[in-house]
């Protein structure tokens, strides 16, 4: 059901879980001059395709990225599995190694868990085609970036 504008008051709250690519980090709003300092970003909703603008130093500011941050720490692999299976509606890059022995990268949310030494069933946030349910299998983990942080695998 699709929320009413008209209809809206104060005191409602609304809520929008949306998992976003950004397509020009620092964007012109179409009937804009070029004198604009507002911080924009033109971004593409990952589940309906919809293109938008995000404006506002303080709103992209709230936002969480799967690519940022602002820390690299080295930690236990179990500790960085527990991150990653706890991490919620929160995107995140991790890198680990598939079958193969390549080394894979995926933007992503978990799904479901089995064990913290098993697999997380992963939605690939980069999939526009087909199922974007990914296995990643937290023995071969190798880093993760999640909340402005970067969690390295400590190898013993």
């Amino acid at each position: 059901m699709a929320l009413d504008p008209n209809k809206l008051k104060v005191g409602e709250i609304l809520a929008r879980t949306i998992y976003c690519q950004v397509l020009d980090a620092h964007a012109q709003i179409p009937g804009y001059g070029r004198m604009r300092t507002i911080p924009t970003a033109r971004v593409r909703d990952l589940k309906d395709q919809t293109e938008f603008f995000i404006e506002g130093a303080d709103l992209l500011g709230a936002m969480v990225s799967t690519d940022q941050f602002q820390e690299e720490v080295t930690i236990a692999l179990t500790d960085v599995i527990a991150l990653m299976v706890n991490a919620g509606e929160k995107p995140f890059t991790v890198c680990f190694v598939k079958k193969d022995g390549s080394e894979r990268t995926l933007r992503g949310v978990v799904t479901r868990v089995e064990g913290l030494l098993g697999r997380s069933t992963v939605i690939d946030l980069e999939v526009t085609r087909g199922t974007p349910l990914r296995q990643v299998d937290h023995r071969t983990v190798t880093w993760l970036v999640l909340d402005g942080v970067k969690y390295k695998v400590r190898r013993i």
